[in-house]
C-alpha cells in the first residue's frame, strides 16, 4: 500500500511538472507563488541584465554582470522595498509617456524628424536623471553608468544614438523603451508587455498561420495579410524617362517596400516605392521585397519571403526607336515618359 501511494503521489508531482512546463498551469517563479501571464525567462532582452531567484518578491533580481549590476547588492526578498522602487518606476514610464505630449506638439508644428529626436532624446534624458531626484545614491550610480557606457552623465548624445539606430525615426522610437529587466524585478513585466512587444523588445519567430496581420504568439504586426503588386517588364524607346512603381495592400506601418534596379535598393513607404530614371540608355532589372525596420525581408503564411521579381525594362536602342525620340522631343521639347506601374 505504501509503494502504490508513493507511485500515485510521483505520477501526480510528474503531472504537474509537465502541466506547467507546458503551459497547462501557471508557471510559478517566487517562493511566494508569484507568476507571470508571460515569462521573462523566454526573453533574451530581459535576461541579459536580470537572473531568476525564487527568493526575489517577483521572481528576479538584477545580476552582478548586466546593464544594472549597481542594484544587485539591494535586499530584492525585501517587499517593502520593492514596493518602493515599483512605484517609482510606474512613475518613471508614466513620465516617458508624458513624452507624446512633446511628440504631438512638435509634429502639429510641422517639424522635422531630426528635430523631434533631438528633442524627445534629450527629454528622455532628462527623466532618467529626474526619476532619481530623492535618491542621491541612485541617481550617482545612474550618472556613473552613463558615463561608462557613453561618455557624458547626462546619457547618450543624439548624434550617438542616430550612429547607433541608423535613423532618426528609430532614435525616436528608442526613446520610448525602457529597461526590460527593472520591469520584470518590480512586477510590471505583464503591464507593459503590449510595449516590447510594439518595440521589437520581445525575441519571436513571427508566426501568421490565418494571414491576418497579426502574429499568432505574440501579437505584433506581420506582413502576411499584405498583397505586394508589381508590374512586369516592357520595352521602352531610346531616352525615355521611366518610372517604376510598385504598391502594396494591408502593408502595416511597421514594414516598408524596397524596391532594387539594377542592385541598387530604393526605400519606399508601407504603401509603395518608386524609381525614377531620366533618358535610359540601358536595360533596367528590378525586384520589390517587403521588410521590416531592421531591413530583415518579411514571409507570407507559407514561410515564403515576401520578394516579388517586377522583370526587366528594355531599352530599344535601335536607330528606328532613336529617330522617334528624337521627333518626339522636336514636337514636344520633352523626352517621352513612361510610367510601368501595376
Amino acid at each position: 500500500m505504501k509503494n502504490k501511494a508513493c507511485k500515485i503521489i510521483s505520477l501526480l508531482l510528474a503531472l504537474l511538472l509537465f502541466a506547467g512546463a507546458f503551459g497547462i498551469l501557471p508557471r510559478a517563479i517566487a517562493a511566494n507563488g508569484f507568476s507571470y501571464e508571460h515569462d521573462p525567462r523566454e526573453n533574451s532582452y530581459a535576461m541579459q541584465d536580470i537572473v531568476a531567484d525564487e527568493a526575489a518578491v517577483y521572481g528576479f533580481r538584477p545580476s552582478e554582470t548586466g546593464s544594472l549590476r549597481m542594484y544587485a547588492s539591494a535586499d530584492w526578498s525585501d517587499p517593502a522595498l520593492v514596493e518602493a522602487g515599483r512605484q517609482d518606476r510606474i512613475a518613471y514610464h508614466e513620465s516617458i509617456a508624458a513624452m507624446y505630449g512633446l511628440l504631438q506638439e512638435m509634429q502639429a508644428a510641422g517639424e522635422s524628424t531630426e528635430m523631434i529626436a533631438r528633442a524627445i532624446s534629450a527629454k528622455r534624458n532628462q527623466i532618467r536623471l529626474d526619476a532619481y531626484a530623492d535618491d542621491p545614491e541612485g541617481l550617482a550610480a545612474l550618472k556613473a553608468r552613463n558615463l561608462e557606457k557613453y561618455g557624458h552623465e547626462e546619457g547618450p548624445l543624439p548624434e550617438e544614438l542616430y550612429v547607433q539606430y541608423g535613423t532618426w525615426e528609430r532614435v525616436i522610437e528608442k526613446a520610448f523603451s525602457a529597461n526590460v529587466g527593472m520591469d520584470a524585478c518590480l512586477g510590471l513585466y505583464d503591464d507593459y508587455f503590449y510595449l516590447y512587444v510594439a518595440l521589437g523588445q520581445v525575441p519571436c519567430d513571427h508566426l501568421d498561420e490565418n494571414a491576418d496581420g497579426a502574429c499568432d504568439r505574440c501579437g505584433a504586426p506581420t506582413a502576411c495579410a499584405a498583397a505586394l503588386l508589381v508590374a512586369g517588364g516592357q520595352t521602352v524607346r531610346w531616352s525615355s524617362n521611366v518610372i517604376i512603381r510598385a504598391r502594396a495592400e494591408h502593408l502595416a506601418p511597421a514594414f516598408h517596400l524596397v524596391l532594387c534596379v539594377n542592385g541598387e535598393e530604393i526605400d519606399g513607404t508601407n504603401e509603395d516605392v518608386r524609381f525614377s530614371c531620366a533618358r535610359l540608355r540601358t536595360d533596367l532589372t528590378y525586384t520589390v521585397k517587403i521588410v521590416d525596420g531592421e531591413g530583415n525581408v518579411q514571409k507570407d503564411a507559407t514561410g515564403a519571403e515576401l520578394i516579388r521579381t517586377g522583370g526587366t525594362v528594355i531599352c530599344d536602342g535601335r536607330l528606328i526607336s532613336k529617330l522617334i525620340t528624337c521627333l518626339y522631343y522636336i514636337i514636344f521639347r520633352a523626352f517621352p515618359t513612361v510610367l510601368i506601374e501595376p
